[in-house]
């Protein structure tokens, strides 16, 4: 027969063991269903974000726009805070933009909007810089956007700014030359009612890109950059011309400039990624 030694201290330790033991294992127990319920409750917020970013889209692709733009707002408010599909958080922000300035001709709603977003914590250096670009053009069109007195045509308008843009382009001696300014604000008050007022006019790409270089070299808000507006809405309405093209060298040149200081180029990956999606847009044919 076996004997088995048990020690004092072992003796003292078996009650601890026996209190213990249906502790670890309702742990082990509840574990994994709380583990399912948190992953359960993951995939219906995955769910309700898919169900709401397909009805936004839907509602847009079918011109119900004024169903859209509280779904693409909604959408946007839960979407900024997580990692799930973070790039469609551009897409949405694109098309608030673009519902509020060239569908409803609203730039006090655009204006509100992204200037309640601009600082968010929860957006990245694109979002931001997106978001930045609309609210400046916003303010752009509300400062700018009432057609002339004397011209009130889209061709009169297209005409005279674009005479102006070229007047202020011959006087630059090197790229960034203040010469042409006081030009370049003249073009500006014909091309911007032009794309207001004429926004399905076939010379619209060519104005859109015309008041993109015009804010590189006059900004009117110092905040803001409008030319990024300008210059992606060439790109996102006319992908794979020679027009789109040019924008993106405007683009990239723009925002590198922007990030290049002392140190060098320190242009941070979200804008990089955004100036290759782009780059995609205006040269299909890249890989």
């Amino acid at each position: 027969m076996i004997h088995i030694a048990i020690s004092q201290n072992q003796t003292r330790i078996f009650p601890r063991v026996l209190t213990t033991l249906p502790i670890l294992l309702a742990f082990l127990l509840i574990s994994p269903l709380s583990f399912a319920k948190n992953a359960s409750d993951n995939q219906q917020g995955t769910d309700q974000m898919e169900r709401l970013y397909h009805e936004a889209q839907l509602e847009y692709q079918r011109k119900n726009f004024a169903s859209a733009l509280p779904l693409l707002e909604k959408y946007f408010s839960l979407a900024k805070s997580k990692q799930y599909q973070r790039d469609r958080i551009v897409w949405v922000i694109d098309h608030i933009g673009r519902i509020n300035l060239t569908i409803k001709h609203n730039p006090d709603q655009a204006i509100r909007f992204f200037k309640s977003v601009v600082n968010d914590s929860a957006l990245n250096e694109e979002e931001i810089s997106d978001v930045e670009g609309w609210l400046a053009a916003a303010i752009d069109w509300k400062k700018f956007g009432k057609l002339p007195i004397e011209v009130k045509t889209a061709d009169g308008l297209y005409a005279v700014g674009n005479q102006f843009y070229q007047k202020a382009l011959s006087k630059l001696k090197y790229p960034m030359d203040n010469a042409g300014n006081a030009d370049f604000h003249i073009a500006a008050s014909y091309l911007i009612p032009f794309i207001v007022n004429f926004d399905s006019d076939t010379k619209v790409g060519e104005t859109l890109y015309m008041m993109g270089d015009i804010r590189r070299h006059i900004r009117t808000d110092k905040l803001y950059w409008s030319e990024n507006y300008y210059i992606k809405e060439v790109i996102r309405r006319y992908p794979n011309t020679m027009l789109a093209q040019k924008a993106w060298e405007i683009l990239n040149n723009d925002v590198h400039f922007a990030y290049t200081g002392s140190r060098g180029d320190s242009t941070p990956p979200e804008q990089l990624r955004m100036l290759q999606r782009y780059k995609h847009m205006a040269f299909p044919d890249i890989k």
